[in-house]
């Protein structure tokens, strides 16, 4: 299995609809957000994220079989020292399944990876987003002898 880092960001209601005003919210400082440990998990269909990682104000649904379920969520990565989004909130296919013990804080689903154009590169030890290189966290892939 394959980790990489990313942050959730947690936006004000009033910035919530607009990606230029929440990356300049990011870049200054003016946003929260929680780092943790995302899955690129290429078997699953869903996506979802643990109890104890989803930010605070984010508009839950309740789903049979889950706990709650996210509509959308801001996240980002590193990338030559800034981060940058890589969902936005009106995006397709970015929806949660809010469980208390997934495989990592966050599992990212195949139509996730998909729709961000990613591709693994098992060589380099890492995977690119919108041709933005996020390397593997150290220790996530290993190779018994």
């Amino acid at each position: 299995m394959a980790y990489v880092e990313c942050k959730v960001w947690s936006f004000s209601d009033d910035i919530a609809n607009n990606c230029k005003r929440r990356s300049k919210a990011m870049k200054e400082g003016h946003a929260q957000y929680y780092t943790v440990k995302s899955l690129i998990d290429t078997s699953s269909c869903k996506n979802f994220i643990r109890k104890s990682a989803k930010p605070p104000h984010h508009i839950l649904k309740r789903v049979p079989n889950a706990l709650e379920y996210l509509g959308a969520l801001d996240l980002s990565i590193k990338y030559e020292g800034e981060d940058s989004l890589v969902s936005c909130h009106d995006e397709i296919f970015n929806d949660f399944v809010v469980v208390e013990e997934p495989k990592a804080d966050l599992v990212l689903g195949l139509l996730w990876l998909r729709l961000r154009e990613t591709k693994v590169d098992i060589g380099k030890s890492g995977i690119t987003i919108y041709g933005i290189f996020v390397p593997f966290i150290e220790n996530s892939c290993k190779v018994d002898n």
